[in-house]
């Protein structure tokens, strides 16, 4: 194996800790509200609520576009974006990636909750809680 395939591998399996079984991350569905969720959080601390509305207006006007050249561009972009505002996108997903790995029972169940919170908005997907 590569190492850019073990590396992917280990990031997939780290990923899959904090989606597992609670969250059901193995749809796509769940996956685009959880990656959403993400996005628009980022851009809330550089965009005002307008752009972006005006942002997703523009987005939903025009073709949808493969999700394999979609993914590998919101990586640059947020590649770019890490290193813009001076973060190591490297340390952050490791740091992430252990934070998840040694969750306690008590962080898992706020997750739960927050997760059950989603659902009853109509912005997450089913899987197990």
């Amino acid at each position: 194996m590569s190492p850019d395939a073990r590396q992917r591998s280990l990031c997939l399996a780290r990923a899959r800790i904090w989606g597992t079984p609670e969250w059901n991350p193995n749809t796509t569905r769940e996956s685009a509200f959880r990656f959403g969720e993400e996005a628009i959080e980022l851009l809330q601390t550089d965009l005002t609520e307008d752009e972006v509305i005006a942002l997703v207006c523009r987005v939903y006007s025009r073709p949808v576009g493969d999700p394999r050249v979609e993914v590998g561009q919101a990586g640059i972009c947020l590649a770019m974006y890490a290193e813009n505002i001076g973060v190591s996108l490297d340390e952050e997903m490791n740091h992430h990636h252990n934070l998840l790995n040694d969750a306690s029972p008590e962080q898992i169940e706020k997750w739960r909750q927050k997760h059950t919170a989603k659902l009853l908005a109509g912005v997450a997907t089913g899987g197990r809680l």
